[in-house]
């Protein structure tokens, strides 16, 4: 059969030469191989049995549009009409049952076919992944259109994880050393003489104990007589200024990750679409372009891993820093 007169049954855009194509052994419905890819099975699924896809040369026009009004399920991310009052692959509601209203706003509701700052959903529902990608597609149409962009809480709360997480280097290696220059600037003000005693006399314990010199006993009495050494030195060099210092860099570090979250979605949007225009003058056919959008967007859980390692292990170092240098 020769596909250059067909449309995709999933994204509604014509077949051109070259491109891979599934075609559905049920009903017949021929997609590109990274839609059916990314519905995960036929888009005409839940008509098998009473449909038969074919589509005449003089209807594409027709099956262009249809798809143009159709979207993505806010709940499942399937492809439905836009007029339905529910999704009938999961049941999510799209109009209240009691007055018939619409649920979401147009603006949130995101079509296949359309584009979001003159870039086809699809390349960015490649990028995204598919997990979240119909949220942050209605977020990325949202703050385009309306020059407004919505706070992401989970970046708020994570901070540089979740941008290394959607592999958002930039911000992520920025909000980084942000982070860990407040906390040394205020590792270096409260800073205790009494904690590089405290820690010298515990190695010294420790060496002279590995050496024989010490018994379980006299050791585990060396510890307590340095413990509390410790504790009256260090209450006598604490300061009420320690107090105030403690609460401008919780306030600050705070603040830092507040503001990048708060322009989480923006940022994950510039990434996006800087991807993309990068990658197109590196593709020469729509698969690899599809397949090299996945590989370099997604998420990254190992990213996220290494990114919490550094914020956890980056006190202790830099006490250890600390005890030796002072």
């Amino acid at each position: 059969m020769d596909f250059k007169k067909v449309v995709c049954a999933a994204c509604g855009r014509p077949f051109a030469e070259g491109d891979d194509i599934v075609v559905c052994p049920v009903c017949g419905s021929p997609q590109h191989r990274s839609c059916y890819d990314l519905v995960g099975q036929c888009v005409n699924h839940d008509k098998h049995g009473s449909f038969i896809f074919d589509p005449p040369a003089e209807e594409h026009e027709k099956t262009e549009k249809r798809r143009t009004d159709d979207i993505f399920c806010p709940f499942c991310s399937w492809i439905i009409p836009s007029d339905s009052e529910e999704c009938p692959r999961c049941g999510g509601p799209l109009r209240d049952k009691n007055t018939g209203e619409p649920i979401f706003e147009r603006e949130a509701l995101v079509s296949p076919a359309e584009k979001i700052d003159g870039i086809p959903s699809r390349e960015f529902t490649a990028i995204i992944g598919p997990r979240k990608f119909v949220k942050y597609l209605s977020s990325f149409k949202y703050g385009v259109a309306k020059g407004r962009w919505r706070p992401h809480l989970p970046a708020m709360i994570l901070g540089p994880v979740w941008f290394l997480y959607r592999k958002i280097y930039r911000p992520a290696l920025i909000l980084l050393a942000v982070q860990c220059l407040l906390f040394t600037a205020y590792s270096a003000l409260t800073y205790k003489p009494a904690t590089g005693e405290y820690f010298r006399n515990i190695i010294s314990a420790a060496q002279e104990a590995s050496s024989g010199g010490l018994s379980l006993e006299e050791f585990q009495g060396r510890l307590a007589e340095v413990e509390s050494d410790y504790a009256e030195a260090y209450e006598e060099q604490t300061t009420s200024r320690d107090g105030v210092i403690q609460v401008v860099w919780y306030c600050l570090s705070l603040g830092a990750d507040v503001v990048f979250g708060f322009f989480g979605n923006k940022l994950y949007f510039a990434e996006c679409k800087r991807k993309i225009l990068a990658s197109r003058p590196k593709c020469s056919d729509m698969e690899g372009y599809m397949d090299r959008l996945k590989m370099i967007g997604g998420t990254s859980p190992g990213l996220a891993f290494l990114g919490m390692l550094a914020i956890v292990s980056y006190p202790s170092l830099l006490m250890l820093l600390l005890v030796f240098a002072f």
